[in-house]
């Protein structure tokens, strides 16, 4: 995929999600910094660039100031453990290619900052300050803001149409104290949603995938490309611009099935709807929320049921989490927006309790795909607010 394409359709998405009214002020606000510090640059496209760079630091809290246009690292003499090698290593891995000079210019800017970031996080990890090390992945070349807009894609469920039950725990049944359905065979392998807010769609197959595995024995991949193309808006979901995992069962109940990944292969971008009744692969009859902000309701249903599909807030640090057990203050006062799938717990000697979670962003991202969010601090990054899995 040509990363200047995904440029282009960033900047279009970024006016369409929730924040696009904050979008738009900034994007005037740019406009008077212009004027004011008389600011010229030599093409269009770096003036995009210099856009995307001015309203991520006015999104960040920053102060309006001659350099607003910049990356902080513009503003230092030298970057510590940053190499250009560096940078070319990085696009033969990750398959990056930059068809104009302003955009390589404007993508190395960014992975220099991001180096500069890690180390220093990194250094604290080493000292004992940290319980997680960050690292270099294939978001290390964008900015938040796109990433937000971009692959973030949870839309809360505000209605009440009596689809769904509350979870209720088990009573009298002893918790066991670390779980893992992936030894249990009820998770499939760590999928990749590319630059398409369709986690959403991940988490749902990846919650019904293990119900579907308890009930037949039989694990089976689920297409996620069936519900961007044909959960439409009735069921709460836009395809590539963000879904409910709700709404992705209460279609497959109403669609009497969803078919397999290999009949209905992922595109990571919305279609017209290409459902096939002959491939029928699994179905559901309902679904259960977990939405009381219980942490231990949560270990309860991961520990009873199964994988569950939750919502999560997603910070800056997240992006580049290499390892360890993830916990960032940020996290607290976010909003939910990107969808994940807990199919574990447990306890590490050194991080303590965490939950474990299947992202839906490659191998190359986290442990192998995999993440282990803090548990037991005060729903770190809002993981028990909201939960949900089908039944079957």
């Amino acid at each position: 995929m040509k990363i200047v394409w995904v440029f282009a359709v960033s900047l279009a998405v970024l006016c369409s999600v929730s924040v696009s009214s904050t979008i738009e002020v900034n994007k005037n606000a740019f406009i008077e910094f212009k004027i004011k510090y008389n600011k010229v640059y030599k093409s269009d496209e770096e003036e995009k660039f210099r856009m995307m760079i001015f309203i991520e630091n006015k999104l960040g809290n920053q102060k309006d100031h001659i350099d607003a246009d910049k990356l902080s690292h513009e503003l230092e003499s030298e970057v510590e453990s940053y190499k250009d090698e560096d940078f070319e290593d990085f696009m033969r891995t990750f398959k990056k290619k930059y068809e104009i000079e302003d955009e390589y210019t404007f993508r190395k800017k960014i992975f220099k900052e991001r180096v500069k970031t890690i180390a220093e996080h990194n250094d604290r990890y080493s000292n004992g300050l940290e319980t997680y090390e960050m690292g270099v992945n294939e978001f290390s070349d964008m900015l938040y803001s796109e990433l937000d807009s971009t692959i973030l894609g949870f839309i809360p469920n505000d209605s009440d149409d009596g689809f769904s039950y509350e979870f209720l725990p088990p009573s009298n049944v002893n918790i066991s104290s670390q779980v893992d359905w992936r030894a249990k065979g009820a998770v499939t392998p760590v999928k990749n949603q590319g630059q398409c807010g369709s986690c959403w769609s991940f988490a749902a197959t990846g919650a019904l995938e293990g119900q579907n595995y308890k009930k037949t024995k039989k694990l089976v991949n689920l297409s996620e490309q069936n519900l961007v193309d044909c959960a439409r808006s009735s069921y709460g979901s836009n395809g590539c611009n963000g879904g409910q995992m709700e709404g992705a069962f209460r279609y497959i109940k109403d669609n009497k099935g969803i078919n397999s990944q290999s009949s209905y292969p992922y595109k990571a971008r919305q279609d017209n709807c290409h459902f096939d009744r002959s491939h029928v692969a699994a179905t559901d009859s309902g679904s259960v929320v977990l939405s009381s902000g219980s942490e231990e309701k949560l270990r309860a249903a991961v520990a009873t049921v199964g994988p569950v599909a939750v919502a999560i807030s997603v910070c800056k640090t997240f992006y580049q989490y290499r390892g360890g057990v993830y916990f960032d203050n940020n996290c607290y006062n976010k909003e939910l927006g990107h969808a994940v799938l807990v199919v574990g717990y447990g306890t590490d000697p050194k991080g303590g309790d965490y939950w474990l979670i299947k992202n839906s962003w490659s191998t190359t991202w986290g442990e192998k795909g995999y993440l282990k969010l803090a548990r037991n601090k005060k729903n770190n990054c809002g993981i028990g607010k909201y939960g949900t899995y089908p039944l079957v």
